[in-house]
């Protein structure tokens, strides 16, 4: 009987779904079988019949040693391929090393920059979400509207949180919290010799602790609150006031009070709005000073909103029935002299502090984050990522072209086409890898000096990071897969004989689309230049506009608290006058170039009540801080009605009230009848707050609070003056530490997130060129070496080397242009959007994408040339003899 190939294929296909044998054993177990199933077909049995019975003759023994074999056969075999992949790919590494290394560290700057902006993303976005309750609690906010401006701030009314829980079920607990810093008083703590001011220091209710559970070293959390003279810190300021000593139980003297040591915590993380050294009792407002001696009658009051308020709503469902609860007790509790500020309240969810409030004033417990900024700088890491990726994803295609001769080898010796694949994209994958591993231990040493660049205090920890780490895995085995998706698929395709007997030959394949990928990182770079010179010359206009007064040579001392703001003042001020390296005192509410204060007041001529920002000075204040006057006159120490009815006002506010004649202009404050005056003077438009604010209306009114002593230093002599004020000091206040701050600091200080800025866009610049630059170089290196015949034909049929160079960098001079026009519409929108966040910014100008043009025209001609010269030096022949 007679049987067809049909029937040979029969038996493979039934074999191996058995899973009797595979690969070679597979083969030679057919042979066998085959040979059986002849025989058994030339004794009459049919072709199904004889082999079920040569099936049946094989015993399991048999059988399962063909399975061992054949298990170990494939496993053997799969070693022996991944071994020789791995040879393969190392000798290429070898080889071609310069290119390896632009690849690898091309990619690993860009896993690097991601990962580091990945971890200060999370660290941004991880803000109070540490603590138990932290999504069920809420902050009172609260704003106020007068004549058609809106302020909000964070802070509301201390009976707020009692009265809340008291009418709603669904408050389940309540915690308030007053910032001594917030009063402008700074406060001491003495243990023993040591003395120190403070700024860190907040009074917060008993329940403090069962809201933010603070971690604690020593103490009980449940009961470190209840006394009014307890007071808890945190371990560093522990080890500051006691050294090793175990601080629980320790006395520490707060101001002049006695306090005793109930709880020590760990040192706060840095992401949360929560921060702090010490916390004291509420119940100590009444010893604190804050409000005089009325500390502890403020709880019940609605007229001091100072207070943070939090409230722990564990029904999420109930947040507008009580939000609509604030409002109608506020209007229930409030004077009616407050009705005039048309207050509402809000319910903030804590986890949306940090980067979603929007106050008009710097008053929170700490700096806000900026989600606009944060946007920017993911973008930024985002962008270098793509750049290196583009860098790698280029040369693997490009380099790809160069193993075909070894390709075509390997289809002779038996390679199969998936095996071909599988070599290349496990070669770029495992290369991808690579570069993560160097990215990840860039990181580890770069993130120190990020830390302190963006300000916070970023790491990488391989338990608390792993779902970045996981996507950064993913992304770059991603990146692998794509880049050898090119030469598994395309040049694995090669037929051998084409190859092997020069029919076929490397061409530029794919050189659009890699032209399309240079053109994008040419325009990610020139819009990170341009960027960086925006962001540049925004802070350079910032810290030398005329603020329209002196801040130089200007020494600010903090009073509130001390001696000399409860009398001692004119004796330090007369003192120092004495002295003549002091040109001038004078005291103020704030210092100027910070975010200033707001009341009501009634306008001369105007109907409806004023929010106007205030500030309360002292005789020689003009003077002291260089202000014009542009109408009337300063006050006088010789004109006692003055220091009771006299306002001074700038050009904004003379405008802003309708007044063309300002002087002798009435202003009345709107509850406190005892600010009734009149305008005395007018000074030029100065910029008493930072230059993201406009130059709003201002009063300068005499008289308390004043909360700082400013001096005027004369030129060059800093030391003498300093050494001077600070004997006046200890004349008048021998038990506290004298304190100092230089006003340009001061000012400078408050631009520190656009400084950081800067320096990030500085910094993600420069890598993205080099990253830009590294790739270019490797792929016009693999391009050119793939058109030599055609330079050798050129140079054959007469062209000089400059015709050459001229050829070839015309291709990459049109693509740097191209990129260049997407570029500049898309950089225009995005930073000008950025300089909208200023009152005062420069205006666009055309240099500045003629520089981001030059400096990428620069970096990619450079590249391109120089390697365009060295192969239009290659002599013709050493091209052209074999073809």
């Amino acid at each position: 009987m007679k049987w067809d190939y049909h029937d040979i294929r029969y038996i493979r296909k039934d074999l191996r779904e058995k899973g009797l044998a595979q690969g070679i054993l597979l083969d030679e177990l057919v042979d066998h079988v085959c040979c059986e199933v002849e025989l058994e077909m030339e004794s009459g049995l049919p072709f199904k019949k004889a082999y079920e019975k040569v099936l049946k003759a094989t015993t399991e023994k048999q059988l399962g040693q063909l399975r061992e074999e054949s298990f170990y056969a494939i496993n053997y075999n799969t070693r022996l391929m991944l071994n020789n992949i791995f040879k393969i790919m190392w000798r290429n590494a070898l080889k071609y090393r310069l290119h390896t290394f632009i690849s690898l560290i091309g990619l690993a700057i860009g896993l690097m920059c991601f990962l580091v902006i990945a971890l200060f993303v999370k660290h941004e976005l991880s803000f109070d979400t540490q603590f138990s309750k932290s999504e069920s609690i809420y902050r009172v906010t609260m704003s106020s509207t007068v004549g058609g401006n809106t302020n909000t701030i964070p802070t509301s009314y201390a009976p707020i949180g009692p009265e809340l829980k008291a009418r709603f079920g669904e408050v389940a607990e309540y915690t308030r919290i007053i910032n001594y810093k917030y009063t402008r008083q700074q406060p001491t703590f003495r243990s023993e010799e040591k003395v120190f001011y403070e700024d860190g220091v907040i009074f917060a209710d008993s329940t403090f602790f069962s809201l933010f559970d603070f971690p604690f070293v020593a103490g009980n959390a449940a009961t470190a609150l209840n006394e009014p003279n307890a007071v808890v810190l945190t371990q560093q300021m522990a080890e500051k006031y006691f050294g090793e000593k175990n601080a629980l139980g320790k006395a520490l003297r707060f101001n002049d009070t006695e306090m005793t040591v109930t709880g020590v915590l760990e040192n706060l993380p840095s992401n949360t709005h929560l921060q702090f050294d010490f916390v004291i009792p509420m119940t100590g407002l009444a010893f604190s000073g804050v409000f005089g001696s009325t500390g502890s009658g403020v709880l019940e009051s609605y007229q001091v909103d100072w207070f943070w308020d939090y409230l722990y709503i564990p029904d999420g469902s109930a947040i507008e029935k009580i939000e609509a609860g604030v409002n109608a007790l506020a209007e229930e509790k409030t004077p009616d002299t407050f009705k005039a500020y048309n207050l509402k309240f809000y319910l903030q969810a804590l986890e949306d502090v940090h980067l979603r409030s929007e106050f008009d004033y710097n008053t929170d417990i700490s700096e806000n984050g900026d989600r606009k900024n944060l946007f920017i700088l993911a973008s930024i890491g985002m962008l270098v990522l793509i750049i290196s990726s583009i860098n790698f994803i280029n040369i693997a295609m490009a380099a790809a072209t160069r193993r075909y001769k070894e390709v075509g080898i390997s289809k002779v010796l038996g390679a199969m086409r998936a095996q071909l694949r599988f070599q290349f994209l496990l070669e770029a994958v495992v290369t991808c890898i690579a570069a993560l591993v160097v990215a990840v231990a860039g990181t580890l040493v770069v993130l120190p000096i990020f830390s302190e660049m963006l300000g916070v205090p970023i790491s990488l920890s391989l338990m608390q990071d792993q779902w970045i780490l996981i996507a950064v895995l993913l992304f770059a085995v991603f990146i692998g897969i794509v880049s050898g998706a090119y030469p598994a698929f395309f040049v694995s395709s090669f037929e051998p004989q084409r190859v092997l007997k020069g029919v076929w030959k490397p061409g530029v394949g794919g050189t659009a689309f890699r032209k399309v990928l240079i053109g994008v990182q040419v325009a990610i770079s020139i819009f990170l230049i341009i960027g960086t010179i925006v962001v540049s010359e925004q802070l350079r206009y910032i810290n030398n506009r005329p603020l329209g007064f002196d801040k130089e040579h200007v020494v600010m001392l903090p009073i509130r608290g001390t001696q000399l703001s409860r009398g001692g003042y004119t004796t330090f001020k007369n003192t120092l006058l004495n002295e003549t390296a002091i040109a001038s005192v004078t005291s103020v509410s704030e210092p100027i170039g910070r975010e200033v204060q707001f009341m009501s007041f009634k306008i001369e001529g105007r109907e409806e009540d004023q929010f106007v920002k205030i500030l309360n000075v002292t005789h020689d204040f003009v003077n002291t801080m260089g202000l014009e006057l542009v109408a009337g006159r300063d006050f006088s120490p010789d004109i006692a009605s003055d220091s009771m009815s006299g306002f001074i006002i700038n050009e904004a506010a003379a405008k802003a009230f309708g007044w063309d004649d300002p002087i002798g202009k009435a202003i009345n404050h709107t509850w406190n009848k005892g600010a009734d005056g009149r305008v005395i003077g007018v000074v030029k438009d100065f910029n008493f707050e930072p230059l993201q604010k406009q130059i709003d209306p201002i009063i300068i009114w005499f008289g308390r609070p004043f909360w700082y002593a400013a001096v005027k230093v004369e030129q060059g002599r800093n030391r003498e003056a300093l050494v001077a004020m600070e004997k006046s000091w200890k004349l008048l206040e021998p038990e506290k530490p004298f304190a100092f701050h230089f006003l340009d600091e001061s000012i400078q200080h408050v631009y520190d997130k656009e400084q950081r800025m800067s320096r990030l866009f500085y910094v993600f610049s420069i890598l993205s060129i080099i990253t830009a630059m590294l790739g270019l170089y490797g792929l016009v290196t693999f391009i050119l070496e793939q058109r030599l015949m055609e330079i050798g034909v050129r140079k054959v049929m007469g062209a000089s080397v400059s015709n050459i160079i001229q050829l070839i960098s015309k291709e990459y001079l049109i693509l740097v242009i191209a990129s260049f026009v997407v570029a500049v519409p898309v950089t225009y929108g995005i930073m000008n959007q950025w300089l909208q966040g200023f009152a005062y910014r420069i205006g666009w100008s055309a240099w500045y994408f003629v520089v981001g043009l030059i400096v990428s025209l620069g970096v990619v001609l450079i590249t391109v040339i120089s390697k365009a010269v060295a192969a239009a030096a290659v002599k013709p022949i050493k091209v052209l003899r074999g073809e």
